[in-house]
């Protein structure tokens, strides 16, 4: 994971049909890891070491900060994205 710095730009990708939005003035940024799931494939006889496969990506959770301003659009428009739960896509 690299340093942000100044300059940095944040998109948010939302809506059907998709909407790309670049949100303005965000003041701090924390991007998730994301995490490989493990199925257990062990048979109950072994008795040595346990085995296992790689199962589906479960994708890591990140935040933005924003000190709202209500007359910044795009500020309202992440605030609306947030209580409504909405799935979105993050471009730095």
């Amino acid at each position: 994971m690299g340093v942000l710095t100044q300059g940095t730009e944040t998109w948010v990708k939302h809506g059907s049909p998709a909407v790309l939005t670049k949100i303005e003035c965000i003041t701090e940024l924390s991007v998730g890891d994301d995490s490989v799931t493990e199925i257990e494939t062990t048979c109950m006889e072994e008795r040595e070491s346990s085995t296992s496969e790689y199962g589906l990506v479960k994708p890591g959770e990140g935040s933005l900060k924003i000190n709202t301003d209500p007359d910044n659009a795009t500020h309202v428009t992440i605030l609306n994205l947030a209580q409504n739960k909405a799935k979105v896509e993050v471009f730095v």
